[in-house]
């Protein structure tokens, strides 16, 4: 399936979604392997377990992490790494 498609289904809003694609590609341009020092994967989370997850794991463990931090919203996320170079 594609990570996109896959992210969609459990982003129902569309703006939202669009923030979560664009916040996605800044982080990694969607390379589930991707690495920066010490960050990992689709969202570069902080965390040696989450490079080892599937993709569609790590689009999972990341929008926990939104919901968590951001009430679940992808846009909020987007704009702190746009002021701030991280979320």
């Amino acid at each position: 399936m594609n990570l996109k498609l896959y992210a969609h289904n459990h982003i129902k809003d569309w703006d939202q979604f669009i923030c979560f694609v664009d916040l996605i590609e800044a982080e990694s341009r969607w390379n589930y392997k991707a690495k920066n020092g010490s960050h990992y994967g689709l969202g570069q989370m902080k965390s040696t377990w989450y490079k080892h997850l599937t993709p569609r794991q790590q689009i999972k463990a990341h929008l926990r992490y939104i919901d968590h931090r951001y009430d679940g919203k992808p846009c909020k996320a987007y704009k702190h790494w746009a002021k701030y170079g991280w979320h």
